[in-house]
């Protein structure tokens, strides 16, 4: 009877831990398609992490963008945070000196690997240093951008000392990736808006051509309206733009591009005349 009974006990925990691995797995999922549809990613993570945060169980949630100060030393800073109900939120000041052998301990969430704390097993400042964030245990998963450790999510359980499974570091480390990759996104279109900005301010046109003879024209900013042309006109008619070089220039143009189909062409500046609108001519240095 007892060995019966022991039998229905495991059988019965591990479909909760199958029901449990389901909601969580649900939960990262659909973060997923939040984050990586929102137009608002700040907004999105927040609301996405809460939904993971109350699925894992988490009394609190954290995410910590980590930056080195002049000295080297790891300055993190709370980008997002999620509280349970009756939980002790955190505060600006948890994170003003943290101890040496916590920077040790956390080390290797630089090179991409989760950390689990619990309070019985770290050292005596580091227990301290758990006991003011009034936190129990903690699983903390690295957030990567570009390869580099931009700085961790933080799941704490601030009533007991939990063991953090396998199966739970392995989702969220998942998570955790796809923020970093949604993060890196975000810069990538920040740069390219500001490089716009620049762009539109400046005599300086960009171009691309596609690599066939023909050297059609697949993209051209917005301020080739200084030679008075429209970008959508050149672009609706790729090899419009090259009767505008100017007639005495164009066998010199011509053979350079030319000259660049080949694999093993290295980088050529020339100057030649292009042509306005309305018929003048304007160096130009490309």
């Amino acid at each position: 009877m007892a060995e019966f009974i022991g039998t229905a006990a495991i059988r019965e925990r591990t479909r909760e831990d199958l029901r449990y691995r389901d909601v969580l797995l649900g939960a990262v999922n659909a973060s997923v398609v939040q984050i990586m549809t929102a137009p608002d990613l700040h907004e999105a993570i927040s609301t996405a992490l809460e939904n993971v945060a109350t699925a894992v169980r988490a009394d609190r949630m954290l995410v910590l963008e980590v930056a080195q100060t002049a000295s080297g030393v790891p300055r993190p800073r709370v980008n997002n945070s999620w509280t349970a109900p009756n939980m002790p939120a955190h505060s600006a000041s948890m994170f003003g000196a943290i101890p040496a052998d916590v920077l040790a301990w956390a080390a290797p969430l630089q090179q991409g690997k989760a950390m689990r704390a619990r309070l019985s097993e770290v050292s005596e400042s580091h227990k301290q240093f758990l006991q003011f964030l009034k936190v129990q245990s903690a699983l903390l998963v690295p957030i990567m951008t570009n390869g580099e450790y931009w700085g961790h999510i933080s799941f704490d359980d601030c009533s007991t000392e939990r063991d953090w499974s396998d199966m739970e570091v392995d989702i969220l480390t998942t998570l955790a990736q796809l923020i970093g990759t949604a993060i890196t996104r975000e810069r990538y279109v920040e740069e390219l808006a500001k490089a716009n900005t620049i762009v539109q301010n400046s005599p300086t046109i960009l171009y691309r051509l596609r690599g066939d003879p023909s050297f059609p024209m697949i993209y051209i900013s917005q301020n080739v309206s200084l030679l008075g042309h429209s970008a959508a006109e050149w672009l609706s008619s790729p090899t419009l733009y090259q009767n505008y070089v100017h007639p005495e220039d164009r066998a010199k143009v011509q053979g350079t591009m030319g000259e660049l189909l080949r694999s093993d062409a290295a980088s050529i500046t020339i100057e030649y005349r292009m042509l306005t609108k309305a018929g003048a001519s304007r160096w130009m240095e490309n």
